[in-house]
């Protein structure tokens, strides 16, 4: 009964330790798969980091061409406006002279119907 014994415990030793074995591999497994999860993880956070900062330097770029389309238009619009402007006061300059050719004459006009 003792030799069965000694057998049982051999067993339930070898038994044991090939528990313990596939619970090494397992944890090693695990351990593996792990850093490959957590280095693709890092992976896809620096492609997204990188396409985030290539976004923002697009945008940046096409605003400062915005404003540099803005800062065009603004600057026409202000010649245009400077032109009118100019371009009124001289009808209006000449206007003017023509109105007081026209008072002159009517004046003189008059004055010699009186005379």
């Amino acid at each position: 009964m003792s030799d069965l014994w000694n057998k049982v415990k051999e067993a339930a030793h070898q038994a044991g330790e090939a528990v313990a074995e596939a619970g090494k591999h397992a944890a090693e497994a695990a351990a593996d798969l792990g850093d490959k999860a957590w280095d693709s993880t890092k992976e896809a956070a620096s492609l997204v980091a990188e396409r985030a900062s290539e976004v923002a330097q697009e945008a940046q770029q096409g605003a400062s061409e915005l404003a540099d389309k803005t800062a065009d238009v603004a600057r026409d619009a202000w010649e245009s406006s400077k032109q009118a402007a100019h371009a009124l006061v001289e009808e209006g300059s000449e206007l003017g002279k023509e109105a007081s050719v026209a008072t002159q004459e009517a004046a003189e006009s008059i004055k010699k119907t009186i005379d």
